[in-house]
């Protein structure tokens, strides 16, 4: 009963997570806006036979801009994870998980339906989700493992 209760809680009792995901969101949102405009412009210059040395530049430099927003999204989600186990936060950490995975399936979807839009390679617009999910699985493992230890140190008093 009480895990519930934060699940339902955890956006609503602290801004810190508040923000946590809406600085995700922007980035995630930021990070396939820049992989479909990349798309978009480099269709027409795989068709053509060469680059000029602009169009070169432009299209590494949205690499460059895409691949900073994506390091940005493993810091946050790393900053997120360590901010979750210290122990003030811990008692979030279930909700924190599920709200975390439900937001990189929202993330993934999004990407999806993008590169279904834009006809974009939809690998360059849900890499994201899997760039990122490697905290969130970290933190899974940590839960997990506090979760067997509590039930452990339950049966051993018993």
């Amino acid at each position: 009963m009480e895990h519930n209760n934060h699940i339902k809680n955890i956006l609503k009792e602290s801004t810190l997570f508040r923000l946590y995901f809406i600085l995700m969101s922007i980035l995630a949102v930021a990070y396939v806006s820049i992989e479909t405009y990349k798309s978009e412009i480099n269709k027409p210059l795989i068709e053509k036979s060469g680059l000029t040395k602009s169009e070169f530049l432009e299209a590494h430099s949205l690499t460059i801009l895409a691949n900073n927003v994506e390091i940005a999204l493993v810091v946050l989600a790393l900053l997120g994870v360590w901010v979750i186990y210290l122990k003030k936060y811990r008692p979030y950490m279930g909700s924190f998980l599920i709200s975390h995975i439900i937001f990189l399936a929202a993330i993934f979807l999004m990407g999806t339906v993008v590169a279904k839009i834009f006809d974009a390679p939809v690998g360059n617009l849900t890499e994201i989700v899997f760039s990122t999910a490697g905290p969130v699985l970290l933190l899974l493992i940590i839960y997990i493992a506090l979760s067997v230890k509590k039930g452990l140190s339950v049966l051993t008093s018993s």
